[in-house]
């Protein structure tokens, strides 16, 4: 009666553990997603203002 009970924990334990590193695994990849999706803002960003001082440049 104690083995299949310890095995229903273990298997229990081990999916929990398994979810775990899926949602923090999914965690780490959205963080990640974020942090380029920030640094291509500020690219971006410091892009248009140096084509606006080439622009300005150019212009006068």
């Amino acid at each position: 009666a104690l083995a299949p009970h310890g095995r229903m924990n273990l298997s229990k334990d081990g999916s929990n553990n398994i979810s775990n590193h899926v949602s923090t695994f999914g965690f780490v990849l959205k963080s990640w997603e974020y942090v380029l999706f920030l640094q291509g803002i500020l690219k971006w960003t410091t892009d248009s203002r140096w084509r606006n001082k080439t622009t300005a440049l150019y212009q006068a």
